[in-house]
């Protein structure tokens, strides 16, 4: 539970406008402090559709490679850690992708947060809608992070 609550609190406040969450950050969005303008806004101005296909390309061509030159369960793990590394490194995502028309996530929401200030409604959605992707590949792989961490355990 405390490792959901803190999602769950970060898209319910993505539904709230900036004003609504300053007063009450924990107020769930329900009558008229439910808006979608924030999603709206983060498809629209920040065009994160493109930003999140591009992280997907990147991503995906990783781990893809990543599996299919190896096999075993400790590979795989290996290729899992290897897509979130990639699609979390920000680092690697200034220094190599300059046009605006390639750059991914995390290279949006750095320029989110200089260029939006404090505007958590808008971080909150596009957080959110950051990490699905990653819970998601997660979910479905779970048992070969596992394979893979337990391959070269000694037990005790």
């Amino acid at each position: 539970m405390t490792t959901i609550y803190p999602i769950l609190w970060v898209v319910l406040n993505s539904f709230k406008v900036k004003d609504k969450i300053m007063v009450d950050s924990f107020a769930l969005p329900v009558g008229d402090l439910f808006t979608t303008a924030n999603y709206k806004m983060a498809f629209e101005r920040l065009g994160i559709a493109t930003a999140y296909r591009n992280s997907m390309i990147i991503s995906g061509t990783v781990a893809l490679a990543v599996i299919l030159l190896a096999g075993m369960a400790s590979f795989a793990t290996v290729a899992i850690f290897s897509f979130l590394w990639s699609y979390n490194d920000l680092f690697t995502q200034m220094f190599f992708l300059r046009n605006k028309k390639f750059w991914a996530i995390t290279r949006l929401m750095q320029m989110l947060t200089s260029k939006e200030g404090t505007n958590y409604g808008l971080m909150a959605s596009t957080v959110s809608l950051v990490v699905i992707p990653v819970i998601i590949v997660y979910i479905f792989l779970q048992k070969y992070i596992i394979k893979g961490m337990t391959a070269g355990a000694v037990k005790g």
